[in-house]
């Protein structure tokens, strides 16, 4: 069961990089290619992880790829218009995935959007 706690820290978090892309400009109405970051410590887990996301986000693009201190990351990348309620949905599920995996999500990013 999803923690509210964990729940409130991830939209902090998720809050957080909205206010940054907000302060530097970036139009938030406009679609955004952001990029998630899950790391896993082993290759058939970050694989597992790539069809779970890919059933649950048909619009995206995943890889997997050996990552530094011996984890394997699986790089998503969805093209949405960021806001609080879309972000934290993607945050929310991929935190489940990494969770049941034995994995970590280390959050997103993306470039800014004028």
């Amino acid at each position: 069961m999803f923690n509210f706690f964990k729940k409130q820290k991830i939209q902090d978090k998720d809050q957080a990089v909205l206010n940054q892309l907000i302060k530097y400009g970036s139009n938030l109405s406009k679609l955004h290619s952001i990029d998630f970051f899950l790391y896993f410590s082993n290759k058939e887990a970050a694989e597992r992880g790539k069809v779970m996301i890919q059933e649950r986000f048909a619009n995206s693009s995943v890889s997997v790829s050996d990552s530094q201190k011996q984890k394997f990351l699986c790089l998503v990348n969805i093209s949405m218009v960021p806001n609080l309620e879309t972000i934290q949905n993607a945050s929310t599920q991929f935190e489940a995935i990494t969770a049941s995996l034995g994995g970590e999500y280390d959050g997103w990013e993306t470039a800014i959007e004028r």
